[in-house]
Formats: C-alpha cells, structure tokens, sequence
C-alpha cells in the first residue's frame, strides 16, 4: 500500500509493509482529559531512605509531546509528564531551548497545579544546549538529587520488576556505583505515515528487533555528586567516584575514558529483564521528516539540518519495526488508568 505524507516543506511517498496487528486505535478525535484528575505516585517507593530520582530533560519546539494536544493548536494532557511522575521520577526539570521561552508550554504549566511542585521549566536558548542543560542540571538545579537521568522526550523509562524507579536504583546502585545504565528499546513508527492525536506509546506499537544498533546503545542514571569536573556527556558520564553498573552489575571501572568508556556505551549488550529505556526515535514518516528536516537536531545550531541526509541512511531505512511490544503502553495504562479513554 503506497499513502501520500504531507510534512511541512514536501510531499513523500512511503511504502508500508503488513505487521502483526495491536489493539485498534482509537479515531482521532477530541477526548477531553479532566485536570481534576491529577497525576500521582502510582506505587510509593518500598525501599531506601528518601532517596530521590530527578529527571534532566531538554526541548526545543517539542510541546506537542509534553503537552499533548488532541484539538489542534490547543492542549488536553500530557503522556510523558504523566508517565515518568507516576513511575516516582521527581523532580523533573525541563530545559526549554526554543529561541523565544515557549508560552504554551508555559501556560500548560500554570494550568497543571497537581504536577508544579515536581515539574520545572528552565528557558535555555543555549547552543550547544546539552552541555550547558546537564551542567546546570547536576551542578545547580538537581544537585541535591540522589540519581538524575538525562534523557529525552521520545524516551520512556520501563521497568519490568519495580514499580517505582527509587525501588530500582536503590536496590540495584549502591554506594560504590555511580551511573546505572538501561538499554534502549528502539520503537519502530508502526507504518504510521501522520502524526495523530493519539499518546505515543498506542500509536508506536512495534519494536525494531532485527537491527544490532536497535538495542545496544546505553543511557545513563547518574549519581551527580559523583559526577567527574569534565563529566563528558556521550550517553554516559565521566565518574570521579564510584563505577558504571548496568541491571546486572558492574561493568566499568572507575574514571572510564570517555571516548570508549570501558563499555562503549553504543555497543553494550546489556540485559533487558529488569529495565529498558523505550525510545520512539521516528513516531510517524512525517514526524521523522520534521525532525530531522525541518526542526533540526538540539545539539546542532540553528538552520543546521544535516540529520537531513540519514532519513533513509546509518539504519534509518527500515524503521517500520517488526515484534508487537506493548510494553510502554501497559505500562502507562496500569499507572495512569485515565488513558484508558484512548481504547
């Protein structure tokens, strides 16, 4: 079946391929979520001594994947916000790298008084914005957290035997660790061709299994006053304290050379039975050809779309994905059960 995308800049033609079939998705159409019903902890952590799990989060023109708009140009609720602080994550700091502060992601803030005290937006029209974004956020605004991670909002924390991420990290990173990895879990777009008022983890249904790349890049949860003076970003951090475990142990050695880490933190087959970091990297063709085209990468300047030249190149060409994997989305659907709503 050959459909017709129409992105912003282009007309593409994309070419889908059957797959094993998910739940139907529910049309897209306006399904008002009630504010009144606030996001909470869904299971209070069981272990430690108040440790804390912080979030270091940036964006840039990405609000429609925080807040999450179901009629156009307006806004109904948030998947990514709603997912992570029911799994424990707190808090949750948001660096804006829009050039001007972004006031409906802003003005979604305001609205959301049951996740104010948790979730905080920092404008940072930085570049290159992630250093600057994780040095402010280990050194200054997460500085008093046990663990942060630095991840990203196409990125969702999964854990397949805790059910907050405090439990996790205190069970599995002790004193002597000072970064726990989990693995990605590349989400493929599910021969979705359009974006759709629908939470990404219903609409991006199916794993990319049969690319080594798919599952063998790392990233990290870091303890930041263990975090080394270059820290060094590159999925992992530079330690001055402690070594990098993954979910089944030690696998560095302290002060890890950053360009190959010990464990090159692209190429680690790690394990994939107690945590996974599910990464909706495409979401649909036209949202790919957006970032990639249009939007430009976050770590690149302004205007630079040289992404531009890997929509069909370095693995990107089968993306359609190829095992049913709901994990995310049972996931989302057993801690926040208003999405239900979606079918």
């Amino acid at each position: 079946m050959t459909i017709c995308v129409f992105g912003v800049l282009r007309l593409r033609h994309v070419t889908l391929s059957p797959l094993p079939l998910g739940p139907s998705a529910t049309p897209a159409k306006r399904i008002d979520f009630n504010y009144f019903e606030p996001v909470k902890v869904f299971s209070p952590p069981k272990r430690g001594r108040n440790e804390t799990v912080a979030i270091c989060l940036i964006v840039r023109n990405e609000t429609v994947y925080l807040v999450f708009s179901l009629i156009p140009l307006s806004v109904s609720q948030d998947e990514w916000v709603d997912f992570h602080v029911s799994l424990g994550f707190a808090p949750i700091w948001i660096y804006d790298n829009a050039d001007v502060q972004d006031l409906e992601l802003q003005a979604w803030h305001a609205r959301r008084s049951d996740i104010q005290s948790v979730v905080h937006i920092v404008h940072m029209p930085l570049f290159p914005v992630q250093g600057h974004a994780y040095e402010a956020c280990l050194r200054r605004d997460a500085k008093d957290s046990t663990f942060a991670a630095m991840i990203d909002v196409d990125e969702f924390v999964v854990l397949k035997e805790h059910d907050n991420i405090v439990d996790m990290m205190v069970e599995l990173c002790d004193e002597d660790c000072g970064q726990l990895t989990l693995n990605w879990n590349l989400m493929g777009t599910s021969n979705v061709a359009q974006y759709s008022p629908m939470p990404v983890t219903k609409r991006n249904l199916h794993a990319i299994t049969k690319r080594l790349d798919a599952s063998r890049a790392v990233k990290a949860i870091v303890r930041p006053s263990y975090v080394a003076d270059e820290m060094d970003w590159s999925h992992t951090v530079m330690l001055k304290k402690g070594q990098w475990y993954d979910t089944n142990g030690a696998t560095g050695r302290i002060r890890i050379k950053s360009t190959t880490r010990g464990v090159n933190p692209y190429e680690h087959d790690g394990p994939r039975d107690v945590g996974l970091l599910y990464h909706y990297k495409y979401k649909s063709e036209e949202e790919w050809y957006l970032k990639s085209c249009v939007r430009g990468h976050a770590l690149f300047a302004r205007g630079d779309m040289r992404k531009c030249n890997d929509l069909e190149r370095s693995g990107n060409a089968n993306r359609a994905g190829d095992d049913l994997d709901e994990g995310a989305w049972k996931q989302l659907l057993r801690m926040v059960p208003k999405y239900a709503r979606f079918g």
